[in-house]
């Protein structure tokens, strides 16, 4: 199933692209714990119960929406891996695309569900949900 099929069977499950009611939705739980500066997210699975990990620095952050969703992309794109453990930096480089991928079209589909459109401009889904600017080309691809 490529990316955007299962970003549309995602939002019939959860009746919404915003990834906390997807995770909800999903029975994925999510945490706010002290990281330091990095990683701002993480999924683990913890006695099989999935988890997304994000910072506390992120619960008054529009970022808190991205970071989410990409955490959420390795939860259902990358099921049997916790994604912060990646063995080798190519299989690491792969996954860390394919969850930009996914975050970047979920949070595309989640302001067209806010704000009735799609954005003008890149800059506005990066004020909005802090996508970060490196996932401008994932719009294009």
């Amino acid at each position: 199933m490529d990316t955007l099929e299962l970003i549309f069977q995602l939002k019939k499950e959860a009746k919404s692209y915003n990834p906390f009611l997807i995770c909800e939705a999903l029975n994925i739980d999510i945490k706010y714990v002290p990281f330091l500066d990095n990683p701002k997210g993480q999924f683990q699975k913890i006695l099989n119960q999935k988890v997304i990990l994000l910072s506390d620095d992120l619960k008054e952050s529009q970022e808190r929406f991205y970071i989410c969703a990409h955490e959420l992309g390795h939860a259902v794109l990358h099921r049997d891996t916790s994604n912060y453990y990646v063995s080798n930096q190519k299989a690491r480089s792969k996954s860390e695309s394919e969850a930009n991928r996914f975050a970047t079209s979920l949070i595309l589909n989640l302001y067209k569900e806010d704000l009735g459109v799609y954005p003008r401009e890149f800059k506005t889904l990066q004020l909005h949900y802090g996508v970060p600017s490196k996932s401008e080309r994932f719009l294009f691809e």
